[in-house]
């Protein structure tokens, strides 16, 4: 997945060579930094059986045949992946909005009805990107120009942090305990944002050997400098389809490395005061997962994920009785597209 600059990818079980039905083969998806992630908290416990500490990432894997080796299907039970729950390109937008918000995916495997096999996914990036499209309509407007103190992401809890003088070690230690996508990181004495670590920036330590062996002293203030620096250090060649509409939406956010994902020192944020609709234009823009909530001193007192945005569109349970069951911009918009829930299935007239 490394070396195919791939962020994701689908999981299959041992079958019959002439299994070619993805829906009998597939049984999930699994994430790059999910792997790198768990890998490394194996590496941290098992670290005094290694013949040495010096070397690459992949390098200490091969040291420890029972961490590198490990089959994908003997993680079941420890390791974080996705269900396998595909699209097919006559499913409709409204479709893809609930697998995504109800079975927390990042992506949505599309397969061909033909023959079952994938031909692509569609991300959260696409999700978000195709709702933008529909600024303008009654139904998309009623929820998107809400200011996000009408969410109440502020009323979550204290939000997960760190501080720049933590080592970046804590902070992959941090990401996986918790299972989130980004962390705010905070100047220990102003406790003022100065930057992001995300899920994605774990690449780096793959990238680079010397912030692989020094993770336990390099701070993450050190570390969000390093990124700065490096402004195109690492990065796959940009594609001609990336410059696509459709590659935007999904090829880019599937990347490792990618050209259009910001630099863990420039966190998207927002006001409580800014539009719902602000905040999904931020993260669009910038290809992060999820975006920091400021109050007027500048102190994150909230964050957003892209699945945080998407639940706010994504239809309710077909189980819903009738029309009158559906909440949100739902309601308006079966109404206008003609269309009812009968037996638990969406039914339209045309």
């Amino acid at each position: 997945m490394h070396e195919r600059c791939i962020l994701g990818a689908p999981i299959g079980v041992d079958a019959d060579s002439s299994t070619e039905n993805s829906m009998d083969r597939d049984i999930g998806l699994i994430e790059f930094s999910s792997m790198v992630l768990w890998a490394i908290e194996e590496v941290e416990k098992a670290e005094s059986e290694l013949c040495s500490k010096s070397g690459s990432f992949f390098s200490m894997l091969d040291q420890l045949p029972n961490i590198g080796r490990a089959k994908i299907g003997e993680l079941a039970r420890t390791f974080r992946w996705g269900p396998f729950l595909p699209v097919q390109l006559s499913d409709s937008l409204l479709h893809v909005l609930l697998l995504l918000s109800k079975h927390r995916l990042k992506a949505a495997p599309v397969i061909d009805r033909s023959d079952s096999r994938i031909v692509g996914f569609v991300t959260q990036h696409a999700a978000v990107q195709l709702l933008l499209h529909c600024s303008g309509l009654e139904w998309f407007d009623s929820i998107a120009n809400k200011p996000l103190s009408d969410f109440g992401y502020e009323k979550r809890g204290p939000v997960i942090h760190l501080h720049g003088d933590q080592s970046v070690a804590e902070g992959l230690h941090c990401l996986w305990k918790n299972r989130i996508g980004g962390i705010p990181i905070l100047d220990s004495k102003t406790e003022r944002l100065i930057g992001n670590f995300r899920s994605t920036d774990v690449r780096l330590l793959l990238d680079n050997d010397d912030i692989f062996k020094n993770r336990k002293k390099l701070t993450m203030e050190e570390f969000i400098n390093f990124d700065a620096r490096n402004e195109n250090s690492g990065l796959a060649p940009l594609d001609p389809i990336e410059r696509e509409l459709g590659a935007l939406f999904s090829a880019g956010a599937l990347r490792i490395k990618s050209h259009f994902l910001t630099k863990m020192g420039n966190p998207v944020t927002n006001r409580l005061s800014d539009t719902l609709k602000q905040a999904m234009e931020k993260v669009a823009e910038s290809k992060n997962d999820c975006l920091f909530i400021m109050n007027d001193g500048q102190r994150v007192v909230g964050m957003v994920t892209l699945r945080d945005m998407i639940v706010q569109f994504s239809p309710p349970s077909l189980e819903s009785k009738g029309v009158g069951g559906v909440a949100g911009f739902f309601e308006t918009a079966f109404q206008q597209s003609d269309c009812t829930i009968e037996n638990g299935s969406i039914v339209c007239d045309h």
